[in-house]
């Protein structure tokens, strides 16, 4: 067994990051231009695979905003 104790920067890292899983209808490859257009002040994008997507914002604040503000509609719909 593993044990990790997470740190102040470990929870920073992800409160400001929101992973989601990418519907099968979407377009991947043309997905980071529609998101970083959609999406109000995001740092980045990065695909993960297996229909995953991360995007990272610059505090958690900005990251709540736009969870309240955007459908993601890229996006499954998931209960957090």
């Amino acid at each position: 067994m593993v044990e990790y104790d997470s740190t102040n920067k470990d929870k920073k890292w992800l409160y400001q990051r929101l992973i989601r899983n990418i519907l099968s209808n979407v377009d991947v490859t043309t997905l980071e231009a529609s998101i970083l257009k959609s999406v109000d002040k995001p740092v980045s994008y990065r695909f993960l695979g297996a229909s995953q997507a991360i995007i990272t914002f610059m505090d958690h604040i900005a990251l709540k905003k736009e969870q309240e503000n955007n459908e993601f509609s890229y996006f499954e719909i998931s209960i957090q």
